[in-house]
């Protein structure tokens, strides 16, 4: 659900939120203080999940079974990693700039003990992205805010087509190298230190 809309009820809730001149009017743009003071204030449900993409707030849906078995199959995967030098976390803010997305999946370096901040991009080695339904939203406007923020690596599992789409070398809001793995493949490290994955690990089996 796209919560753009949702109204700014006080000077000092505006204070929080970025500004963009658009056509002449001033649009107040989400920012992750402003999100924290509205949870904070009870204006939004804290038991629920919200990104910030490109300024605009939005509620993330629930998970089906396809779903959640990838993205705790790539977790269970992931975890077998060095913890003192990978930080493995699903579906938890990372901070890019003033937006706020929640992948499904990302890999940070370093260990989480000691960390007293929400990771952001420049820590980040890997991002996935685990689509159903969200597919447009993964590729059209959550890949060119992590290829603008340097991730190195950005992986959509596609639970629909069954493969992994891999992007690499990010430059210029996008990704110079993009390469498919269907089931049957091994999607080859992302990082050094990364294990190698079969595809059809990644998918529940199909009956």
């Amino acid at each position: 659900m796209d919560l753009a809309g949702i109204g700014v009820y006080n000077i000092g809730m505006a204070t929080l939120m970025a500004r963009e001149i658009r056509e002449g009017l001033v649009w107040l743009r989400w920012t992750p203080e402003a999100l924290d003071e509205m949870l904070r204030r009870g204006d939004l449900d804290a038991d629920r999940h919200y990104e910030i993409l490109n300024g605009e707030l939005y509620e993330k849906m629930g998970h089906n079974w396809p779903h959640a078995f990838a993205v705790s199959a790539l977790q269970l995967i992931f975890s077998r990693m060095d913890s003192e030098s990978f930080y493995v976390a699903s579906q938890l803010p990372l901070r890019i700039g003033q937006d706020l997305p929640e992948p499904d999946l990302k890999v940070i370096r370093g260990s989480l003990f000691g960390r007293r901040e929400t990771p952001t991009a420049d820590e980040t080695l890997l991002v996935v992205e685990v689509s159903d339904s969200t597919y447009a939203t993964d590729f059209h406007i959550k890949l060119p805010i992590y290829a603008t923020a340097g991730i190195p690596v950005y992986w959509i599992a596609d639970v629909n087509r069954r493969r992994v789409e891999v992007f690499r070398l990010p430059v210029g809001g996008t990704y110079a190298d993009v390469s498919m793995f269907e089931e049957g493949t091994i999607l080859p490290p992302a990082f050094e230190g990364c294990p190698s994955i079969a595809v059809s690990d990644v998918f529940l089996t199909e009956s």
